[in-house]
């Protein structure tokens, strides 16, 4: 009797187990296909915020609570054919699961950055027309010591460089 009871109890935990596993693949699954459905909007958000065109090439959810970007591009508003000023590979945003759980309010607790290109010239004069509206952004942001914004690999670049790199995306 003790050994059948073994096996129920062994074969129970297998199938919690299995339940679990199945739950978190379809926590990813069901996130991603969420997320890839709102790329677009989250995509016209960035520009509107950053008031220049962003074009971002992938978009993805990663348990329990990050929104991975990739290749996203920030392009100056004009009709010439090198409008990428700066590029980054990619960006991982942490969001506070509870706030979104509980009052379906999206909240970021930390921003890691990597691979960030910037064309000098374009991002100054960016920056230039933009300061104010930058620091409003940067305002906004929580002001917790758990909040924070990780730069990695990143550095100026040629305006060459970054015009190589939108043709290579397009």
């Amino acid at each position: 009797m003790g050994i059948s009871l073994q096996n129920y109890h062994t074969r129970t935990l297998v199938f919690i187990l299995a339940l679990v596993v199945l739950a978190v693949i379809t926590a990813i699954i069901s996130g991603n296909i969420l997320i890839t459905n709102h790329k677009g909007k989250i995509q016209e958000a960035i520009s509107r915020q950053l008031d220049q065109e962003v074009s971002i090439e992938k978009i993805g959810f990663r348990l329990p609570n990050s929104i991975v970007l990739k290749n996203v591009l920030v392009l100056q508003a004009s009709q010439a054919s090198d409008r990428v000023f700066f590029s980054v590979q990619r960006i991982e945003a942490k969001l506070s699961l509870g706030r979104l759980l509980k009052k379906k309010d999206v909240v970021l607790t930390d921003i890691s950055i990597s691979g960030f290109r910037i064309e000098y010239l374009k991002a100054a004069d960016f920056l230039n027309k933009n300061f104010n509206r930058i620091l409003k952004l940067l305002r906004s942001l929580p002001k917790t010591k758990k909040f924070g914004i990780h730069l990695r690999h990143s550095k100026a670049v040629s305006y060459t460089h970054l015009r190589a790199h939108e043709t290579s995306l397009h």
